[in-house]
Order: structure tokens, then C-alpha cells, then sequence
């Protein structure tokens, strides 16, 4: 089984996340990094790429767990493992429905929190792959190129069928972009759909656009000064 590289912690147990810490850090982990917050957590997910996301059920703060994963679960297809405790019935069928890669509890061991972790991602990937089995005429395919494809209703890009680690902003020029293949988008399109009401500059968009191009070169993303962006396929 596969164990995640890069892991994202939602916790705000200082005896929980130790524990946890002590666990990963036995594993061949590229990078764990830890939150107190859903706000902060949301704000590193629009920057960063993760394999996996853990959810202490039990977080504190203005968004509770549930509301925190159905917002990234709206960004993005990462799976999501559970930190709990005990779940009483309610609350286990709101988390059900958001369709939990699984859990593991505060009392688990090492051992058994270990096995739940690659179990979890050892089944993500294999999702990953049966869906990129899928007919390739399916609509939320779209082929760019001979070398490059995003899948939209899994939110996954693609160069010569790898998955591309983008961030979710990142990832989100590229859905705008493949909505409007082959058309013009303006930048503040771009702008609303990307940062919403929080007001930014054309300069933090071309960034943005250049970090995309910076590690894709080859990509056909076309810009139009003072316009906008296109995909062009070929």
C-alpha cells in the first residue's frame, strides 16, 4: 500500500497533533503541515498541494469540520481522514455523506492509525486510476493536446496521463481556462471566480498565470494584454 508524501493536519489538540507528528515522522513523509483553524487550513489549500487532509471532527473555531471539508471538497478531490473520538449517530451520517476516505481515532495505535492512513490513499489512487479508465469521450474530459487532459468533475489535471500537483488556485485557472476552451477570458472573470470579493490586482493574476506556465511551459495558455486568457487546443 502507498502511504501520502504530502499531508495537510486540521488539529487544535496539542496532545493529539504530537502524537500524530511522532507517527508521520516514521514514514517517508515530504511534508506535514499542521492547522488550528479552518481558516487557515482553506487559505494554505488555495497555495499548496497535499495528498491527503486529516479532520480533527472535533476542531474548534467559526467553521466546525464538516462545513470546513464540504468547502474543500468544492475545491478540490482530496482525500479527507476523519480524527475523531466517539460519533454519535447524527454526526456520523453528515460526515457519511461527504464520502470520508475513513477514520482513525485519537485511541488508535500507531500501528492502526498507520494501516487506515494507506489504506485511505492506496484507495484514492486506485479511484484516481479506474476513473481515468473511463471512456474518453465522456464530456468532463477534456483533451488540451496529445499531451495534456483535465478531467473537470475531478477537478484533476494531467501531462501524458501523470497527475500535475497544482495548487488550488492554480487548479482553478486551468478549470476556467478548460470551461472556456478555445475562448477568451477576461481578467476579471479570472478575478471573481478566483478571489471572489477580496479585491487584487491584474499584476497578483499575471503571477499567478506565470507560476502555472513557470512549471508547464508548453501548455497553449495565450494571453491577451489588458484583455484576458485563453486555452487554445490543437
Amino acid at each position: 500500500m502507498s502511504f501520502p508524501k504530502n499531508i495537510m493536519v486540521i488539529e487544535n489538540e496539542e496532545k493529539a497533533k504530537a502524537y500524530i507528528e511522532n507517527l508521520l515522522s516514521k514514514y517517508d513523509v515530504n511534508k506535514t503541515e499542521y492547522y488550528h483553524n479552518a481558516e487557515d487550513a482553506l487559505e494554505s489549500i488555495q497555495t499548496n498541494f497535499f495528498d491527503m487532509i486529516l479532520i480533527d471532527i472535533d476542531m474548534k473555531g467559526k467553521l466546525g469540520a464538516i462545513e470546513l471539508a464540504k468547502q474543500i471538497l468544492a475545491i478540490s478531490s482530496l482525500p479527507i481522514v476523519f480524527i475523531n473520538v466517539d460519533l454519535n449517530v447524527t454526526l456520523l451520517d453528515k460526515i457519511l455523506s461527504l464520502s470520508p476516505y475513513g477514520f482513525v481515532s485519537k485511541t488508535d495505535s500507531e500501528k492502526d492509525i498507520s494501516f487506515s492512513l494507506q489504506l485511505a490513499y492506496t484507495n484514492h489512487l486506485q479511484n484516481i486510476e479506474l476513473y481515468n479508465t473511463k471512456n474518453i469521450t465522456d464530456p468532463n474530459i477534456i483533451i488540451i493536446n496529445a499531451k495534456y487532459k483535465y478531467i473537470k468533475d475531478r477537478l484533476r489535471f494531467y501531462s501524458d496521463d501523470m497527475e500535475v500537483r497544482l495548487s488550488a488556485r492554480q487548479l482553478k485557472v486551468i478549470d476556467i481556462l478548460c470551461s472556456n476552451i478555445n475562448h477568451t477570458v477576461s481578467n476579471e472573470i479570472f478575478m471573481e471566480q478566483i478571489w471572489g470579493d477580496k479585491k487584487v490586482s491584474n499584476s497578483t493574476l499575471r503571477t499567478l498565470i506565470y507560476s502555472i506556465r513557470k512549471s508547464l511551459p508548453d501548455l497553449p495558455i495565450l494571453s491577451y494584454s489588458k484583455v484576458g486568457y485563453s486555452m487554445k487546443t490543437n
